[in-house]
């Protein structure tokens, strides 16, 4: 198992709210590949996504999926 540190886990809050944006966002995270591991808590008032890079910043994340219609934005620790 590959541990993971805290600092590779990048957390947002987002505004997923039904399976079509649901879909959207997973098929923009699984295609990208810096990203080694995404989850979203649909059950959190903030719709919380983390997300697990090496590679990239939460602005890189917040761009991405803005980018494409989805609302992101990194949540302070």
């Amino acid at each position: 198992m590959i541990q993971q540190s805290i600092s590779n886990i990048l957390v947002f809050q987002t505004k997923v709210a039904n399976a079509a944006e649901l879909s959207r966002l997973a098929e923009i995270l699984d295609t990208s590949p810096a990203i080694q591991r995404w989850t979203l808590d649909q059950q959190d008032i903030d719709k919380v996504l983390r997300v697990i890079s090496e590679e990239l910043q939460p602005d890189d994340i917040v761009h991405l999926l803005n980018g494409h219609g989805l609302y992101c934005r990194e949540l302070p620790d």
